[in-house]
């Protein structure tokens, strides 16, 4: 399944898409893993829906549908690193964030990338009253593949099924991962 989507993701930069690895952490969310991760998947979902008029003027178009954004979104826990990790991170709901693989189409209405987007209307998406409290981009500069598999990895390690992967636009799926 990794190197399925390796492939596919790399195929998507090589045609022009930019691609990016998101983090989202989340303030404390109560209850169970189950419950947390579909809470976050909720989060999730809401700042794709801010972003998508930030890239396409009319997302909701028929005609727009192949210049969605696509994100391939997975639970996530931390793992040992050589770099020091917040003890906030590994500690709130159990480490457990959200990874994610997106896919900017080769026009977009946004001006620098998704990185700098982030950086610059932080509070856009991150709001008073939801428990997202951080998200950060980074470009896929070198091996998409890797970077997909980075992104995979809880589903490579048994932490989470591959049936836990979120897939956006949810409405096109089976049109736009094609």
């Amino acid at each position: 399944m990794h190197q399925a989507w390796g492939t596919w993701v790399t195929d998507h930069i090589f045609k022009g898409w930019e691609g990016y690895i998101i983090t989202f952490m989340f303030d404390h969310i109560p209850g169970r893993a189950a419950s947390q991760i579909d809470q976050m998947e909720k989060e999730v979902v809401r700042v794709y829906r801010t972003l998508l008029t930030r890239i396409v003027r009319r997302p909701q178009q028929r005609c727009e549908r192949d210049r969605l954004p696509r994100w391939i979104v997975v639970p996530d826990f931390p793992v040992p690193k050589h770099a020091k990790t917040s003890l906030g991170d590994v500690t709130i709901n159990g480490g457990l964030h959200m990874h994610a693989i997106a896919l900017l189409p080769p026009t977009s209405r946004l001006t620098g990338g998704l990185d700098q987007h982030f950086a610059a209307h932080q509070a856009l998406y991150v709001r008073p009253g939801f428990p997202l409290c951080r998200l950060h981009a980074e470009p896929i500069l070198r091996t998409p593949g890797t970077a997909t598999e980075y992104v995979l990895k809880s589903i490579r390690r048994g932490r989470v099924s591959g049936d836990q992967i979120l897939l956006l636009p949810q409405d096109r799926a089976s049109h736009i991962f094609e």
